[in-house]
């Protein structure tokens, strides 16, 4: 039986991409409060992960040795722990950061408030804690940066010459923090292979500025992902509140250039990738809706930009609903595109369902930014995501933090666990399947001015239909059963994407032309 839904555009068929589905998840914590903050893709198929744990000899955690310490889960393929350390002091230990080194090893970032236990060589108040594993978990060595005031650990990564480059944010002017401009600075470290400072920089001005992300480049060089809200030092102007400051710097250290982007109000990045073309790809939470940044969907937004190899804006998108939308990473995924891992407070916009008081809200981006499909994981309580990579079959692994017990969430140990999710790829066809022919979809009239209408010659409804505008913002999405309406009279002359969904994965992308 045909479906007829009223709707407007001229359509084609195109590779099929479907929201993913859940292939496993897993629980894992104590009675207490349980954070996950990274994952990582290890070589044997498995993951690394890496958070801060409250809880002690309690579920899946050991003793610790303080308020909350440092933790480490190596998980299988299948997601069944083979090995878990809690690492610390007395007092409070977050470990922000994980990587796999070359060696099979593991390298840990974050801060630490302890100097005992684990902790060797505290410089006063919160220090920047590096930590290196074995294979098997075994503590190599450990390293503490800082001075006297509180120094955080945002990102840290192997190097292409076995050492390690640090980004965070500085508050101290002592210690081994020299050049501190003002109140804070970002703060980037390149260490050897065994954890000395090689050199280390300080930016800013005399307000707040911190770093979020840093990653070396392929000339060996480093760029920075900052939060600047200075106008003297090394900023000469403000766009608003806060502003997104982005610096290459060489392998030595020097600084090339910098750039700052946003509007009027605050723009803070959270994660910075350097593109397949030599360019950038930056993350961020804006407030903003001027300047720099276009289609703020009200609160806060999560804010993508796309820059060239120098520095410049190229395109910028802005993904989320009403209230606020919060990325913590964007990866480029195996088709060229990118992958956001989202918090979301929103109901609407964008974000179309929705569990609880805030959820993970994963958001595929194609090569130019424009979604091809979004998903919402979480249940009835607080899920918030830290992260995400994607996984050798084209799939997702995702780290969060929850405390539901419902919807997507199979358990809860106490408080907030750490939560595991692997995703399918979602994408289920191409041109050539059979079940995607351009005929099984007609469209009349295209142009249109008003209400249109369209034919799906499949028995597979449900269907979902988005519609969206050139730069990305979604302007309608709906789950439409035998028949659906959308009038586009109020719409502005231009071009349109409308894209239909089936209830077996198929997806159809059309343009729209608005007269």
């Amino acid at each position: 039986m045909k479906k007829i839904l009223t709707l407007l555009c001229c359509a084609m068929a195109i590779s099929a991409f479907a929201q993913p589905v859940i292939e496993w998840q897993r629980v894992f914590g104590g009675s207490n409060r349980d954070l996950g903050a990274e994952i990582q893709p290890t070589e044997d198929g498995g993951y690394i992960v890496a958070g801060i744990t409250y809880s002690s000899n309690s579920g899946d955690v050991g003793p610790t040795q303080g308020d909350g310490d440092y933790w480490v889960v190596k998980i299988d393929a299948v997601g069944a722990i083979e090995w878990q350390r809690t690492l610390g002091g007395s007092d409070t230990d977050w470990a922000r950061a994980v990587q796999q080194t070359k060696d099979g090893g593991y390298i840990l970032g974050g801060q630490t408030e302890s100097d005992d236990g684990d902790v060797s060589g505290n410089n006063g108040n919160e220090d920047i804690w590096i930590v290196k594993l074995s294979p098997t978990g075994a503590l190599e060595w450990q390293q503490v940066l800082g001075g006297t005031g509180n120094d955080f650990l945002e990102s840290v990564r192997q190097t292409t010459d076995g050492g390690y480059f640090v980004c965070g944010t500085a508050g101290s002017s002592n210690g081994d923090v020299s050049g501190n401009h003002g109140l804070t600075d970002v703060w980037a470290i390149k260490l050897n292979a065994t954890g000395a400072i090689q050199w280390k920089k300080a930016l800013g001005g005399s307000n707040f500025d911190g770093g979020l992300d840093g990653i070396q480049t392929t000339d060996g060089g480093f760029v920075l992902a900052g939060s600047a809200s200075s106008i003297d030092g090394d900023l000469s102007f403000s766009l608003g509140e806060k502003d997104v400051w982005i610096v290459k710097l060489t392998a030595e250290g020097s600084t090339e250039w910098g750039y700052i982007f946003g509007g009027d109000k605050e723009d803070v990045p959270t994660s910075i990738i350097q593109a397949n073309d030599g360019g950038y790809i930056v993350a961020a939470f804006t407030y903003s809706s001027n300047g720099d940044v276009v289609g703020n969907h009200g609160g806060g937004d999560s804010w993508v930009l796309k820059l060239s190899a120098t520095g410049l804006l190229e395109w910028q998108r802005t993904l989320g609903g009403s209230n606020s939308d919060v990325p913590y990473s964007i990866r480029q995924t195996s088709d060229g595109g990118y992958i956001v891992a989202v918090t979301t407070y929103s109901t609407d916009g964008q974000v179309t369902s929705h569990y609880g008081n805030q959820d993970c809200w994963l958001v595929k981006l194609d090569g130019s930014g424009n979604v091809t499909w979004e998903k919402t994981l979480g249940g009835s309580g607080e899920d918030q995501i830290a992260g995400t990579e994607q996984t050798a079959d084209g799939g997702y692994i995702l780290v969060a933090y929850s405390n539901s017990t419902n919807g997507d969430v199979s358990a809860n140990l106490g408080e907030e666990d750490f939560w595991v999710v692997k995703l399918s790829s979602g994408i289920t066809g191409t041109d050539d399947d059979p079940t995607l022919e351009p005929a099984a979809l007609s469209i009349f009239p295209n142009p249109a001015s008003g209400l249109v209408k369209l034919t799906l010659d499949r028995e597979a409804a449900p269907v979902h239909a988005v519609l969206t505008d050139v730069s990305g913002k979604m302007l309608y999405a709906k789950n439409i059963d035998d028949a659906g309406y959308l009038d586009v009279s109020d719409l502005p002359s231009g071009v349109y994407s409308l894209t239909v969904t089936d209830s077996e994965g198929g997806k159809y992308r059309s343009k729209i032309l608005k007269q």
